[in-house]
């Protein structure tokens, strides 16, 4: 069913009667930005991703968003005469896509024109909502571990404290469904979350988002939801809404996504900046990497898309750190083995604000001031991660 609000099973039994079917295969350019728009996709199945496009072999692919079964791309077509394509637009997957022109609209609206306005006025709406969205984004940092209690929400909040504290605008948002608890890491209470903000708000614009936030040292959290049934609530599609609504309000959002790899993983991983994989110094963490890079693998992201953080690191796990380094990663760095860590945990008060001064809260310390640019680089990496990110981020 696609997302065609105030649309019957008679309405979309009519509406499929003017379309046509189209299978694209998986990185199939399916639309180019800037081209002449003939026509409405609407996706039955699979995905396709909206993306910046800068060179012509895709390398330098900037992805803005994704669109999966039920959503639809390319309204521009029908609502205005000599009309472009706002995105170019790539297959994320095999996916079959039903298209309309403005000729068989028109013989939609002789058929019935109730069921053609209602499509209008749905294409229309999202539409405008488009062209309001200021160009500007901030950047999105997601971390990523393969396993549980590898200190993966503890880097998020803390890099994200730590880029509040250096003066930029910064959101949290705590994409780990069922069991996130970024709410406990900051001494905040999960009542405002993202199940509540999706059951009472049927418009996810930021206006609305906004009163479900909870501000803890400068940081705006949107926290998971309390109840792990509540995950069923939060979709991709909404999820994405909310995330670029967000986007255009902060200078950085910080996604604590979850270890399992489903639907709400792949888009926080498709529409982060950087990925910050978030490991510990031993066999099995190294094994996991790798296995992970068999998924990454089929992504087609850019090596400099990746940075790994060994956490809890102590110096006679250097030779486990060489292993992480031979990942077709942009950088690996390494955040202490630090005791003031758990006190600051259990303290409910990220690390960087209890204790500035310990090894770990450094070692962050040095890690955001490299992706801001405020850090001098390390000259024998020339042309890495941090170089690509002081222009990124800065």
């Amino acid at each position: 069913m696609f997302a065609l609000k105030g649309f019957s099973d008679s309405d979309f039994d009519l509406l499929r009667r003017f379309l046509s079917r189209r299978e694209v295969l998986k990185n199939e350019l399916v639309c180019k930005a800037d081209e002449a728009a003939h026509l409405l996709y609407l996706v039955e199945d699979g995905a396709v991703k909206l993306v910046q496009r800068a060179s012509v072999d895709s390398a330098d692919d900037v992805t803005l968003g994704v669109i999966k079964a039920g959503g639809f791309f390319g309204e521009e077509a029908l609502l205005r005469e000599n009309q472009t394509y706002m995105s170019t637009v790539v297959a994320v997957e095999n996916s079959v896509l039903m298209t309309m022109d403005r000729e068989s609209l028109q013989k939609l609206m002789a058929e019935s024109i109730s069921v053609g306005t209602r499509l209008l006025l749905a294409l229309s709406r999202t539409y405008r909502e488009a062209l309001s969205t200021p160009e500007v984004m901030g950047r999105i940092i997601t971390f990523y571990s393969t396993k549980g209690g590898t200190g993966n929400t503890t880097l998020a909040v803390n890099t994200a404290a730590m880029l509040a504290r250096s003066g930029k605008r910064v959101a949290v948002l705590d994409a780990d469904m069922q069991f996130g608890n970024a709410s406990l890491l900051v001494g905040a209470p999960a009542n405002l979350n993202i199940a509540r903000l999706i059951q009472k708000e049927e418009r996810l614009a930021f206006d609305r988002i906004k009163g479900f936030l909870t501000r803890k040292g400068n940081v705006d959290y949107l926290f998971s939801p309390e109840l792990p049934q509540d995950a069923e609530l939060v979709s991709r599609a909404n999820l994405g809404q909310i995330i670029r609504a967000v986007a255009t309000h902060y200078d950085f959002i910080v996604i604590d996504a979850s270890a399992e790899i489903n639907d709400q993983t792949l888009l926080a991983w498709d529409l982060a900046d950087l990925i910050v994989l978030v490991s510990i110094a031993e066999l099995s963490g190294i094994t996991r990497m790798h296995r992970l890079f068999r998924v990454l693998s089929r992504l087609n992201y850019h090596k400099d898309k990746f940075a790994v953080l060994v956490n809890r690191f102590r110096t006679t796990q250097a030779s486990f750190v060489e292993e992480f380094r031979k990942l077709p990663v942009g950088h690996v760095g390494t955040v202490a083995f630090d005791e003031q860590t758990l006190n600051a945990e259990f303290a409910g008060i990220p690390l960087v604000e209890q204790a500035a001064g310990s090894p770990a809260a450094k070692d962050l310390a040095l890690f955001v001031q490299q992706m801001t640019g405020e850090e001098a680089l390390d000259k024998t990496r020339k042309g890495g991660i941090f170089s690509r990110l002081k222009s990124l981020f800065s």
